[in-house]
Formats: structure tokens, C-alpha cells, sequence
């Protein structure tokens, strides 16, 4: 099917990466390959992306068949006479490093990192932040808006009635 190694990431350009596969073949350090692409965690629309830096180490696989006329064209017809080659090479979105080792093995899913999330989000359950929620246009809940929901008011100056709050401190 394919075999595999791990690679430095000596290049990196959008999703197309140059690696240098650790280690020698019989004596012999490996070329750099370039042009290998980094795989998304998903399909199409709906993915987790990564954040690889140059340095990262990360698997790479060659595959069995010419991959290249699929990468460039969409070609599904695969076969080729070029197998194993360092051109039909790409590469997985994780990385590995001694200091990610020493990480124990979370008891819960754990993100680690800043994240952006792009398109809606239904969450269901409790959420707890230990820092701020900000958003930059309003807050509801059910139809209650925190921007501009009225409060009953009832203050030396206006008698009691119900209009819009006014800033804190006014």
C-alpha cells in the first residue's frame, strides 16, 4: 500500500509542505521532498486544521501509486509505473517531539491553543469560562437581548415606568 516515515518540515507554502525525512537509507541521507501536500483532519467543508511550523516533525507517507495526476488534476486513474517514488509523497496533519511526549494522556478531550471557529455552533449542556465572553454584536437569551432589552425603572427623577436602561455611572 504505502510506506512511511518521519520528516522535518524545512518549507512551508499554503498547504504544500518541503519535509527532510529523518535519518539515512543504507548510508545514505533521503533529498528533501517538495511539493507534499498536508492532509486535512475532515473532508471538504467541515475539518480540524493545525497549526505545522517549520521544524515540526511529522509522518509522511509514500504511497504504492503515482498520486501526482489526482493532486493536480482530480485524476482518479492513480496507477503508474513510478511506485514508491518520493513524488507521490504527502503528509499528516500531527506532529511528534519529545516534549509532546511528556504529556500525560487527558482523563477528557483537550484542546490546547487558540481556536476560530468558522460557521454556527450549537452547543448543548453547561459551559463555564474563566475568562471573558465578549461578542461584538448582543447576547441573547431566548429573545432577550443583553444589548437592548428594557428594564423597569424607578429613580427620584422619573417615576416608575419601563424604557430602555442607560449606561452604568449616568
Amino acid at each position: 500500500m504505502f510506506t512511511n516515515d518521519l520528516a522535518e518540515v524545512i518549507a512551508i507554502e499554503g498547504r504544500i509542505l518541503s519535509v527532510q525525512p529523518l535519518g539515512n537509507r543504507g548510508g545514505v541521507k533521503p533529498p528533501i521532498i517538495h511539493g507534499v501536500p498536508l492532509g486535512l483532519n475532515g473532508i471538504d467543508n467541515f475539518y480540524n486544521d493545525v497549526v505545522i511550523k517549520i521544524g515540526s516533525i511529522v509522518p509522511i507517507f509514500y504511497t504504492t501509486s503515482d498520486i501526482s495526476n489526482f493532486l493536480i488534476r482530480n485524476n482518479k486513474d492513480v496507477t503508474s509505473t513510478r511506485e514508491n517514488s518520493y513524488n507521490s509523497c504527502f503528509a499528516l496533519p500531527f506532529t511528534f517531539s519529545k516534549e509532546s511526549l511528556s504529556i500525560p494522556i487527558p482523563s477528557e478531550l483537550k484542546e490546547v491553543g487558540n481556536k476560530k471557529f468558522i460557521g454556527n455552533l450549537n452547543h448543548e449542556g453547561s459551559q463555564l469560562s474563566t475568562e471573558e465572553i465578549k461578542s461584538e454584536t448582543d447576547v441573547k437569551a431566548e429573545s432577550i437581548s443583553l444589548k437592548g432589552h428594557d428594564h423597569n425603572y424607578t429613580t427620584p427623577a422619573h417615576a416608575a415606568g419601563t424604557g430602555a436602561t442607560t449606561p452604568p455611572n449616568e
